[in-house]
């Protein structure tokens, strides 16, 4: 039993009756959280969710909406699709030590996008 673990029932968890379809947002290989070294990830403190071990170096929206959140570091983002559905997309581990180098904006936060 992990740390966090205790945090959260699984049986408080609400369930839900609709599926959306959300496209990948960069290529590369789907892993479960579980393969993450981080228990940030292991532990599900931002939540459920997969990692992408890239394969290419672009980013694209994985739906249409707006950028909610785009900090200068540059390592997380935060975007909310046109029915609500928000999503949070974490650009690596440890990548905020690189203080926004190597990553490059397209798309401002509060912008909408397709």
């Amino acid at each position: 039993m992990g740390l966090f673990s205790r945090l959260v029932e699984a049986s408080s968890l609400p369930s839900h009756k609709k599926s959306i379809d959300i496209y990948s947002p960069l290529s590369g290989t789907v892993l479960a959280l579980d393969e993450v070294p981080h228990a940030l990830f292991t532990e599900r403190l931002f939540g459920e969710g997969i990692a992408i071990k890239p394969s290419g170096y672009q980013l694209l929206a994985p739906f249409a909406g707006t950028m909610l959140q785009f900090p200068e570091l540059a390592n997380q983002l935060r975007i909310k699709a046109q029915n609500g559905l928000q999503l949070q997309i974490q650009l690596g581990i440890d990548s905020h030590l690189m203080m926004g180098e190597g990553f490059k904006r397209v798309v401002k936060q509060g912008e909408n996008f397709e």
